[in-house]
């Protein structure tokens, strides 16, 4: 009996140790090897064309959004990659400009614009902020990467025209659709506009700084102090509330531009919205919810006692951007749960467990974009 007790204590104790010493491990970035196959798979998404049968034409079915945001996140991927290896430039400069023809098709901007060409002949007066802010950004990535100019003229009137509608506009946010306003989308916007500043030395980069003062007395959710997803477009005041999926979004690209006000809005996040749970985070979908709902809606995803796995993917985005990698590793685990890895000659992709889900390209852009998350910066000897 004695000897059983001693066993069960060693067994304890072996248990508690390894929990210990799992629950205090740091995230470590992907190797060389593993990015450089999720970047072919991504090369080979990108390229295809916009017919039918295609990966890209699958995803527009799906949800026409889910397009611009494929094509959008791979550009962020490269561009981090890049950053971080230079040995990825040349190959991210291809991908990038694949990705910045098919964005400016009518395939594409035919979901924001319906016929209309939304760039020619000139750009359009009120056009959606959802579509010319990933453009505009995905056109700064491509700045940022090469001095090849052909994309220059276009960057520099969008910026420009991205600038004035910001001054101009009644609560400093525009419209995504008729009558929608989403922070997440101007977000994006102003991070291009400050890259568009920080690569050419123009004055449009200024608008965040007064986006951020108006941001902090107007778009915070008065009980977590979070940014809110939508506001009316007649009156600025908040139609949806704090989300964990769009707000982990929102810190992502507002670190483009005012790390102070993203790694306070993070920090905030974490305490409200999350949990540790011994070796694992979680992240809630909405406020001090705690409801399951097997098919939530299309940001979200399934929600199991108020945790939604978009709230958990870009908390962990969040983590690794203000170098928190104990929370990004706990989160992570979570993450790696519901995947498993699919190798096909030189391409590394993955499929859900569980769970017969398409895990689309959306999903395997932002998740590269997440794990690889780093500075802009523009680059020497381009």
């Amino acid at each position: 009996m004695i000897f059983k007790n001693r066993i069960r204590f060693a067994v304890v104790t072996i248990s508690v140790c390894i929990c210990i010493y799992l629950s205090h491990q740091k995230y470590q970035y992907p190797n060389t090897s593993v990015i450089k196959s999720r970047m072919t798979f991504l090369e080979r998404f990108v390229s295809n064309p916009l017919g039918d049968n295609t990966d890209l034409s699958k995803l527009h079915v799906q949800n026409p959004e889910w397009t611009l945001f494929s094509l959008a996140y791979t550009v962020y991927a490269v561009t981090n990659m890049s950053m971080m290896d230079t040995t990825f430039r040349n190959q991210a400069i291809n991908i990038t400009d694949q990705a910045i023809q098919k964005i400016k098709s009518e395939r594409v901007f035919s979901t924001y614009f319906g016929d209309k060409n939304p760039l020619s002949p000139e750009i359009d007066s009120i056009g959606s902020v959802l579509y010319f802010g990933h453009l505009n950004l995905v056109l700064s990535c491509y700045r940022l990467l090469t001095q090849d100019d052909r994309y220059n003229a276009l960057h520099d009137s969008l910026s420009l025209f991205l600038y004035r509608r910001f001054t101009q506009s009644k609560f400093l946010n525009l419209e995504s659709y008729p009558q929608n306003i989403w922070i997440p989308d101007n977000i994006v916007a102003l991070a291009s506009l400050h890259l568009h500043s920080k690569i050419t030395g123009s004055e449009y980069g200024t608008v965040t700084n007064d986006w951020v003062l108006y941001a902090k007395s107007n778009l915070l959710d008065k009980e977590s102090g979070l940014l809110v997803s939508k506001i009316n477009s007649y009156t600025g005041k908040m139609e949806e509330g704090t989300r964990g999926s769009m707000l982990g979004w929102s810190i992502l690209f507002m670190n483009r531009f005012d790390s102070l006000f993203a790694r306070q809005q993070y920090e905030i996040f974490k305490s409200k919205f999350t949990t540790n749970v011994g070796i694992f985070r979680l992240c809630q979908e909405r406020y001090k919810t705690y409801t399951s709902d097997i098919y939530g809606d299309i940001d979200s995803g399934p929600i199991l006692f108020g945790y939604s796995i978009p709230s958990i993917t870009f908390c962990f985005g969040n983590a690794l951007a203000f170098k928190d990698l104990v929370n990004a590793k706990r989160l992570k685990r979570v993450i790696n749960l519901g995947l498993k890895e699919v190798n096909e000659k030189d391409e590394l992709y993955y499929k859900t467990k569980f769970v017969n889900l398409n895990y689309s390209p959306l999903a395997e852009a932002m998740l590269l974009y997440l794990e690889t998350y780093t500075e802009w910066r523009i680059l020497g000897n381009r």
